[in-house]
C-alpha cells in the first residue's frame, strides 16, 4: 500500500511538473513580444498620422477652392464681356495668379495622395487624339506669347480609342508641355504620340515632349524627379515651381504602368520621355468624320518649320492622300509649275499665314491669276494671334482663300476641311422645303449653394451660357425644389447647413418617378480621393470640382442638360 501511495504521489508530482512546464511555455507564447508591440503602437500611430493628414488636406482643400472659384468665375465671366485692352490685362493678371494658386494646391493634394496611396486611377473609354489635341490648344496662346511654335504629330498606327484615366494622362502633358514652353525662349516645342503592343490586350502609348529650350547639365537631370527639388535650386533662380510637377508625373506614369525618362543638353534643349499602358478598346469602327473623298487627292504644304511640315504630310498620307511638302510659297510656285506639266496637277495647297503675310498675298494672286491653276484650291493656316485680324478677309469670293485652318492643327479638323473644299457640294435645299423650328425654350437648373460668392458665380455663368437658374441655399430648400419640378438639372454643393449634399441627393432619388431620372452633378470644393466615387454612390451623375471652369461647366451642361 506504501508503495502503491509513493507510485501516485510520484505519478502526481510529474503531472504537476509536466502542467508547470506547459504554462510556462503557454505564457511564453502568450506574453507580448516588446518588438513587435512597439511595432503595433508605430502602426497605429502611424495610420492616425495618415487619417489626420488626409483629413486636413480635404479641408485646407475645400476652405481654398471656394474663394478661388469665385475670383476664376468672375474673371471668367469678365473676360467675355466687351471691356477696355487695359483692363482686360489686369484681368489676366488676376486670373493667372489664381491659376498659379490652384496649380500648386493641386500639387500638394497630389503628392499627398500618392504618399497615402489614396490616389486612384480611372478607367474609361477614350479618344487618345483628342485628348493630346486638346491639351496643345490650351496651351497654345502660352507658346504664342513667346513666339514659339506648338504642335503635336502622331504615329499612322495610333489607334482612335483607347481605355485608361484621360485625366491623368492630361496632367502628365500639361505639365510635359507648360515646362516645355516656360524652358525654351525661342523655337519650337514638339508632342509626339506613338504606341506600341504589349501583352494581353494592352497598348502602350510612347510620348515625346521635345523643346529647344536651355536644356540641362547630367547633374541637373539626376535630381529632375526628386520631389520639392528643381534644376536651378539658386536664390536667383529666373523660373518659379514647387519643384512637385515632375515628381507627380513620374508616379503618375508608374501607376499606369509606365515611366517618365529624359535626355538633355544645356542651351540645346531637352527631351522628356514618357510610356503609359493602356488598354486597346475593341470593336472599335472608323470615326464618321474619317469618311471622305481624299484618297489619291493631292496636297501641296507650304510650312516653313520642317517637323510640322512633315507632320502634316505623314498626316495627309494617313487620310490615303498623296502629299508633299516645301518651306516657302516660292518654291510652292515652282513645285505648283513643275507638277502641272508633268499632268499631275496639285488638288489642295495648304499656306501657313504665319511667314512673311506679303509673300503669302502675293502667292495667292499668283494662283487665282494662273490658267493652268483654275481649280487648285487653298486652304490657309492661321495662327491663334491672326484669327480675328484675317479670317473674315480672306476666304469666300473675291479671290480669297477657299478656307481656313486654326493653328495649332486638330487632325478631325484637318480632314474636315480637305473634304469641304475637295468633296462634291452638297444640293442646296430648296427654300420651301425648310421648315423653321421653334426656338427651344432655356433650360431650368437648381444651383444648391450656401456660399453668397459661389452662388453668384453659379447663377451668372449659367446665365451667360443660357439658362435660367434658380438657387436653394441649403439641403433641405433644395429638396422642396426638386421635388416641386420643373428642373432639367441640379448643380449639388456637398457641403451645405441643414442637410448635405449627400443626404439631399438620396432623399430626391427616394422620391422616384421623374426625380430618379433627374440629372444631379456634384459641384464640390473636396478634390480628394474618393469623393467623386461617394457622390456617384449617394445617387448623382457627375462630379465637377471647385473652382469650375466654364468649359467644364458646358461640357457638363451639354451632356446631362
Amino acid at each position: 500500500m506504501q508503495d502503491r501511495n509513493g507510485e501516485l504521489a510520484a505519478a502526481l508530482a510529474a503531472a504537476r511538473a509536466e502542467n508547470d512546464a506547459l504554462r510556462a511555455q503557454l505564457a511564453t507564447v502568450q506574453a507580448p513580444d516588446p518588438v513587435l508591440a512597439a511595432e503595433r503602437v508605430a502602426r497605429a500611430q502611424a495610420e492616425a498620422a495618415a487619417a489626420a493628414k488626409t483629413a486636413f488636406l480635404a479641408n485646407m482643400s475645400h476652405e481654398i477652392r471656394t474663394p478661388l472659384n469665385g475670383i476664376l468665375g468672375i474673371v471668367q465671366l469678365l473676360c467675355e464681356g466687351d471691356v477696355p485692352r487695359h483692363i482686360r490685362d489686369d484681368l489676366d493678371t488676376v486670373r493667372h495668379s489664381a491659376e498659379s494658386l490652384l496649380e500648386l494646391l493641386n500639387d500638394i493634394l497630389d503628392f499627398s495622395k500618392i504618399e497615402v496611396g489614396k490616389l486612384t486611377l480611372e478607367a474609361v473609354d477614350f479618344e487618345l487624339v483628342r485628348t493630346v489635341e486638346d491639351v496643345i490648344e490650351l496651351l497654345a496662346d502660352a507658346a504664342r506669347k513667346k513666339g514659339l511654335d506648338l504642335f503635336c504629330t502622331f504615329a499612322p498606327a495610333t489607334p482612335e480609342r483607347l481605355r485608361g484615366d484621360p485625366a491623368r494622362l492630361r496632367q502628365v502633358l500639361t505639365n510635359l508641355v507648360g515646362n516645355a514652353i516656360k524652358f525654351t525662349a525661342s523655337g519650337e516645342v514638339v508632342v509626339r504620340i506613338g504606341t506600341r503592343a504589349g501583352a494581353d490586350g494592352v497598348v502602350v502609348v510612347c510620348g515625346e515632349v521635345i523643346d529647344t529650350g536651355i536644356g540641362m547639365s547630367v547633374e541637373q537631370v539626376g535630381r529632375l524627379f526628386q520631389p520639392f527639388t528643381q534644376a536651378d535650386s539658386s536664390t536667383s533662380r529666373k523660373y518659379g515651381g514647387t519643384g512637385l510637377g515632375l515628381a507627380i508625373c513620374r508616379q503618375l506614369c508608374r501607376l499606369m504602368g509606365g515611366d517618365i525618362t529624359v535626355r538633355s543638353e544645356p542651351a540645346v534643349g531637352s527631351t522628356f520621355q514618357f510610356e503609359l499602358a493602356l488598354q486597346h478598346v475593341t470593336g472599335m469602327v472608323p470615326a464618321e468624320w474619317m469618311q471622305g473623298p481624299l484618297a489619291n487627292r493631292r496636297l501641296l504644304v507650304v510650312e516653313p518649320n520642317a517637323r510640322l511640315r512633315s507632320a502634316l504630310v505623314e498626316q495627309a498620307l494617313g487620310f490615303e492622300m498623296q502629299a508633299h511638302g516645301v518651306d516657302s510659297c516660292e518654291r510652292a510656285t515652282v513645285e505648283l509649275l513643275a507638277a502641272a506639266a508633268r499632268g499631275e496637277r496639285y488638288d489642295v495647297v495648304l499656306v501657313d499665314a504665319g511667314s512673311a503675310w506679303e509673300t503669302v498675298q502675293e502667292f495667292l494672286g499668283w494662283v487665282r491669276t494662273s490658267a493652268p491653276l483654275a481649280r487648285l484650291r487653298l486652304l490657309l493656316g492661321l495662327p491663334l494671334h491672326l484669327r480675328g485680324e484675317l479670317a473674315g478677309a480672306v476666304v469666300g469670293t473675291g479671290g480669297g482663300f477657299d478656307a481656313v485652318l486654326n493653328k495649332p492643327y486638330r487632325r478631325e479638323q484637318l480632314h474636315r476641311r480637305l473634304v469641304e473644299v475637295l468633296g462634291p457640294a452638297r444640293p442646296a435645299v430648296p427654300a420651301e422645303s425648310r421648315v423653321a423650328s421653334p426656338p427651344a425654350s432655356p433650360k431650368r437648373v437648381l444651383v444648391a449653394e450656401d456660399s453668397p460668392i459661389n452662388q453668384r458665380v453659379a447663377l451668372r455663368t449659367l446665365e451667360r451660357l443660357g439658362f435660367t437658374a434658380d438657387l436653394a441655399v441649403d439641403g433641405r430648400e433644395a429638396i422642396a425644389k426638386a421635388t416641386a419640378g420643373g428642373y432639367d438639372l441640379v448643380l449639388m454643393d456637398c457641403q451645405m447647413p441643414e442637410l448635405d449634399g449627400y443626404a439631399a441627393t438620396a432623399q430626391i432619388r427616394a422620391s422616384g418617378g421623374a426625380l430618379s431620372r433627374l440629372p444631379i452633378v456634384a459641384m464640390t470644393a473636396d478634390a480628394m480621393s474618393g469623393t467623386r466615387e461617394r457622390c456617384l454612390q449617394a445617387g448623382m451623375n457627375d462630379y465637377v470640382t471647385k473652382p469650375v471652369r466654364l468649359a467644364d461647366l458646358r461640357r457638363i451642361l451639354e451632356r446631362w442638360a
